[in-house]
C-alpha cells in the first residue's frame, strides 16, 4: 500500500513539477516574444492642431525701417475683379489700424498695392481652394505723380496662402491679413507627440516651444518635423501634397472673440526608427532627435 502511495506520489510529483515547467516555459516565452513583437512593431504618435492654416513669406528692405511709416494710400490694379480689390482694401485696413497705420490720401508715407488669386485644389475631394494674397509697402517719397522708378522702391512685400472649403477669399482673408501682420504670434500649433503636449507658434521655418509638459522647454525650437522644416511639413499636409504618413484629419469650429474659428487636426504614426523631432535647445547648447 504504501509503495503504491509512494509511486503514486512520484508519478503525480514528477507531473506537477513537468507542468509547472512547461509553464514556466510558456510563460517565458510568451513574455519575451511579446516584448520582441512590441519592439519590432513600435510606433512614435503625433497629433498636430492648427489654429489656420496659413503659409506666409516677407521680405523687408534692411536700410528702412517700416515702423516709421504712419500713413498710407492704396494703389488699385486690379481690372479683373475691381470691387473685390476695394472689399480686400477695407479688411487690410482694419488689420493696418491697430498697429498704428492708417490711410491717409493728402499726406501718404506709403504706396500700397495688393495682389489676390483662387484656384481650386487638384485632385482633392471635397473640393478645397487655395487663396493667395500679396501685398506691398512702396516708400511713397520716390513715387513722382503716380509713376514709379525702374525698380520699385519696395520697403515690404509680404505674401500668404491658405486652403480652405469656401471658394469666396472674403471669408478668410481678414484673418490672412491679421496673420500676415501679426508675425503669427496669436495662431498657435499644438503637438501632442506620444502624449506629451508642445505648444508652439512659427519662427522662421521652424517652430518655437513657448510651453510644454515634456523634456522640452520654453524656447526650444524645432528645426525639423518628419524630416522637414516644420513650416514645409505643416503646407505639405494642409496642401495634401502627400498623403503619409498622415492617418485621419478632422476639422472642428471653436468660438473666440464673437467669431467662429477653424481648428484642423491630423493624427500621424511614424516607424519607430524614425526621427519625428529635430529639436535645437538653447539651453543645453544641444540638438536632440526624438
Amino acid at each position: 500500500m504504501k509503495r503504491n502511495i509512494l509511486a503514486c506520489w512520484r508519478t503525480t510529483g514528477f507531473s506537477c513539477v513537468l507542468l509547472v515547467s512547461f509553464l514556466v516555459g510558456l510563460f517565458g516565452c510568451v513574455t519575451d516574444s511579446t516584448v520582441k513583437q512590441q519592439a519590432m512593431g513600435s510606433t512614435k504618435h503625433l497629433n498636430m492642431f492648427v489654429e489656420r492654416n496659413f503659409s506666409k513669406r516677407i521680405y523687408k528692405d534692411p536700410d528702412k525701417d517700416l515702423s516709421i511709416f504712419r500713413t498710407y494710400v492704396h494703389k488699385y490694379t486690379n481690372t479683373n475683379n475691381p470691387l473685390l480689390e476695394k472689399e480686400l482694401f477695407q479688411m487690410l485696413d482694419a488689420a493696418l489700424l491697430p498697429k498704428g497705420i492708417q490711410k491717409d490720401t493728402k499726406n501718404p508715407e506709403l504706396t500700397v498695392r495688393m495682389t489676390f488669386q483662387t484656384v481650386a485644389v487638384q485632385g482633392v475631394t471635397p473640393v478645397k481652394y487655395l487663396h493667395h494674397i500679396t501685398i506691398e509697402f512702396l516708400d511713397h517719397a520716390n513715387i513722382e505723380d503716380g509713376k514709379e522708378p525702374g525698380i520699385p522702391p519696395l520697403i515690404y512685400r509680404g505674401e500668404i496662402s491658405t486652403v480652405g472649403d469656401s471658394s469666396d477669399i472674403r471669408d478668410l482673408a481678414q484673418n490672412m491679413f491679421d496673420f500676415l501682420l501679426s508675425g503669427g504670434e496669436k495662431y498657435q500649433i499644438v503637438l501632442y507627440f506620444n502624449n506629451v503636449r508642445i505648444d508652439c507658434v512659427y519662427k522662421g521655418e521652424s517652430l518655437l516651444v513657448t510651453s510644454t509638459t515634456g523634456t522640452l522647454h520654453k524656447g526650444d525650437i524645432i528645426r525639423k518635423l518628419g524630416g522637414l522644416a516644420p513650416a514645409r511639413f505643416i503646407e505639405n499636409t494642409i496642401n495634401g501634397s502627400f498623403p503619409d504618413p498622415i492617418r485621419k484629419a478632422s476639422r472642428s469650429l471653436r468660438q473666440e472673440g464673437g467669431k467662429m474659428v477653424e481648428i484642423d487636426r491630423w493624427w500621424y504614426e511614424f516607424d519607430g526608427d524614425t526621427v519625428v523631432l529635430e529639436v535645437e535647445c538653447p539651453q543645453e547648447g544641444t540638438t536632440k532627435n526624438f
